[in-house]
């Protein structure tokens, strides 16, 4: 037997081991949390929380006494809103945000994440009989890098840059330490003056653009949506002035007639004789003379 074997065999399972155990500690997707509390967890390919990291100092107090490496995103995520609502950062009247992000290139793994985070917010509420408005959102990788330089989680930068889409002039540095519900609010208002200023534009376009000049008098053309009256005496009463209409049409040519030849009777002159007449006169004249 080779002497070598055993010693390839061991150093083998040892480069085994340190593989397996770094691919468990990497994360390959994120999760960040933010309500002002701000905390981001790292997730391995196997669905296991290997990070907590907090981003600010409410993070920090949140993850004091809390230990949720090697769970499930579930429970992590419950664990750390149950200790902000503990600790009061979550207000018990509903009015309160907590904004769900997943940090992932693969969507169908960013659903999964979403829909595990999103269960362990909502039994942490129930459990402290607590309500609070839910933001979710998933983010490319890449969006991660610029966050960590801005020293916020990728959740608070997308929240903020949704509010600049609005406000171009709000800036990252004055909503980095705000809260998830100011900077909703700020989104909101923005976003109600926007469409306050479109519609007073609109409102101006339409005064200053000349309308059709509105026909007046008898001859005036009802408008396109008048409804037509409906009553059965009229319609009786417009048959009723058809049909004169037409009996008069009828006899109105022989009417004509009739004045025409009486007219034409009276013009003759009064001592024009009958023309047959005048034949016989002259014929009898000729007779005459023959004898």
């Amino acid at each position: 037997m080779n002497r070598k074997l055993p010693v390839l065999i061991a150093f083998a399972l040892v480069v085994m081991g340190s593989t397996g155990a770094y691919a468990y500690q990497k994360p390959v997707s994120f999760v960040s949390l933010d309500v002002n509390p701000s905390i981001e967890l790292g997730v391995n390919a196997f669905d296991v929380v290997v990070s907590a990291e907090a981003y600010n100092e409410d993070g920090e107090n949140v993850l004091e006494d809390l230990d949720v490496v090697g769970g499930t995103v579930e429970e992590a995520v419950n664990e750390i809103v149950d200790s902000a609502i503990t600790d009061g950062y979550i207000e018990e009247d509903g009015s309160s945000v907590i904004s769900i992000t997943t940090e992932t290139d693969d969507q169908v793994l960013a659903e999964e994440l979403e829909e595990a985070a999103e269960a362990g917010v909502e039994e942490a509420l129930e459990e402290n009989e607590t309500e609070a408005e839910i933001e979710k959102d998933n983010v490319a990788l890449a969006r991660r890098d610029e966050a960590r330089e801005l020293g916020i989680t990728p959740g608070k930068l997308n929240l903020i840059q949704k509010l600049q889409a609005v406000n171009p002039e709000a800036l990252t540095e004055d909503f980095k330490d705000a809260s998830v519900k100011d900077i909703m609010k700020a989104t909101h208002e923005a976003k109600g003056i926007g469409q306050a200023k479109k519609e007073k534009d609109d409102e101006e376009t339409v005064e200053e653009t000349p309308g059709e000049p509105v026909a007046e008098g008898p001859d005036a053309a009802a408008p396109a949506d008048a409804e037509l009256i409906e009553s059965p005496e009229l319609d009786e009463a417009v048959e009723a002035a058809e049909a004169e209409t037409m009996e008069a049409d009828e006899v109105k040519p022989e009417k004509e007639v009739k004045e025409t030849k009486e007219k034409t009777e009276k013009e003759k002159p009064a001592n024009e004789k009958p023309v047959k007449e005048e034949t016989k006169e002259k014929t009898n004249n000729g007779k005459s003379k023959g004898k």
